[in-house]
């Protein structure tokens, strides 16, 4: 089997060697086998040598730019000069080409230092795919107009946008609307509107460059926006709309539904773009085992995928929950329920503290207690302060961010007096009360 770059390494069964194995198999074991060891050893060797043949050609055509006098040209990673300097500045070789500066301006060079783009743009930046991102200086300082040219130097999209970016086999266009609404001292004062755009790779449009916003969701799926301040849109990973243009919010899909907004009311969708929710309530959160917590007529509740009520709209505010059970507040004072509504711990705690399914702190008269979900009471021991060490519950209901857990159980900081120790959601000390709380960072690895 021959590889590229003129070296070539032959499978097993090519070399004369590999003969005698089928040939002596009927003799006496003695020579045969020594025979049949000598080839291997002689395969190996040639197998051996022409690796390290291959290998040493490979990096002594690596090529890394270097300057002398001035002037900048390449070396092989033997210290030969390939290239003999006569460039401004160059740049590294990106597969086949590098950029290099001539004149004041850009161009591109093969390894041969065939001149494959001339050297006339202000930009030049080589993405892959035999394509490179070029451009000319605008009016303004440190902007451009922007466009996309191959190796062959054939312009595939013509240099008229602000910025391009190149990202998983997809060109990335911003598009600048500037209009000028002052000057003064020979500067411009400008207001500018961005819109935004994908090609695919080859740098045919997916997405015109006519949105003012464009998001991404976490399974593929896109939110776009088409004027500022406008509704979005869903669209799905093949850039296919799902819905119209009419939310002002679309959230990130958990348990197959994203939460939106219409107006002043919000719901949910499904991956298809259907409103399996309708928008009904004054707030709502993402699904999270099947279950969100939602505001109706000002107060908290909470309904499963099949919008059925699951704890009724009663609460000032809610928890996450688990283990069938929730932290809420009636009113200015907090305790905990359960789904049927019974009060498993008074409302009579002025804070609480709650980590992602995990463990769940109450403070009265300035003391906390840590509330066992499994036996479904508080703990006795009082701390004067607790720190949760993992992600707080409310990052994960306002923005959907869960985050894999470090440690193996639920942990957090406690503090007596002026000492600090870790506790954990069953209220056993794991490291004792006794250390600064600076000293504990260090513990904390251990666990």
């Amino acid at each position: 089997m021959c590889l590229n770059k003129g070296s070539c390494v032959f499978a097993t069964s090519e070399f004369p060697s590999e003969i005698p194995r089928t040939q002596t198999r009927n003799y006496s074991y003695t020579k045969p086998l020594a025979t049949m060891s000598k080839s291997r050893i002689n395969l190996s060797f040639l197998l051996l040598l022409t690796i390290s043949f291959w290998q040493q050609t490979l990096y002594a055509q690596e090529l890394t730019p270097f300057e002398k006098n001035q002037f900048w040209g390449y070396k092989n990673s033997i210290g030969e000069i390939k290239i003999k300097p006569q460039y401004q500045y160059a740049r590294k070789f990106s597969e086949d080409y590098a950029v290099i500066a001539q004149n004041d301006s850009l161009g591109a060079i093969d390894k041969e230092n065939n001149l494959i783009i001339p050297a006339k743009y202000g930009y030049l930046k080589y993405v892959g795919n035999d394509k490179f991102i070029f451009g000319y200086r605008s009016k303004y300082y440190g902007e451009y107009n922007l466009g996309i040219i191959s190796s062959d130097n054939e312009i595939i999209v013509h240099p008229k946008y602000h910025r391009i970016n190149f990202k998983n086999k997809k060109f990335y266009f911003t598009k600048q609307i500037a209009k000028v609404i002052g000057q003064s001292l020979g500067s411009d004062t400008r207001e500018i509107l961005y819109k935004y755009g994908i090609s695919d790779s080859l740098g045919n449009f997916i997405l015109e460059p006519k949105y003012s916003n464009i998001d991404f969701l976490s399974n593929g799926f896109i939110k776009v926006q088409l004027d500022f301040n406008g509704d979005y849109a869903l669209f799905d990973n093949n850039f296919k709309p799902l819905t119209e243009y009419k939310y002002m919010v679309i959230g990130e899909f958990f348990d197959g539904l994203s939460k939106v907004r219409e107006g002043d009311y919000f719901g949910y969708i499904n991956i298809k773009g259907e409103e399996i929710i309708k928008c009904q309530y004054d707030l709502n959160y993402v699904f999270i085992d099947s279950l969100a917590i939602a505001r109706k007529n000002g107060k908290a509740g909470i309904i499963n995928t099949k919008n059925e009520t699951i704890l009724d709209f009663k609460y000032q505010s809610l928890g996450v929950p688990f283990k069938e059970q929730v932290v809420a507040s009636d009113s200015l004072k907090w305790g905990i329920v359960n789904f049927k509504g019974e009060t498993l711990l008074k409302f009579e705690y002025d804070n609480k503290l709650s980590e992602f399914k995990g463990l769940t702190a109450l403070q009265k008269n300035n003391e906390w207690q840590i509330w066992d979900y499994r036996k479904k009471k508080l703990l006795t021991e009082k701390y004067d302060e607790i720190k949760l060490i993992e992600g707080d519950e409310s990052k994960v209901l306002g923005f959907g961010k869960i985050k894999q857990k470090k440690y193996s159980q639920s942990i957090a900081y406690a503090r007596i007096g002026m000492k600090w120790g870790i506790v954990n959601y069953n209220g056993e000390l794991l490291i004792p009360i006794e250390y600064e709380l600076n000293d504990l960072y260090e513990k904390l690895k251990t666990l």
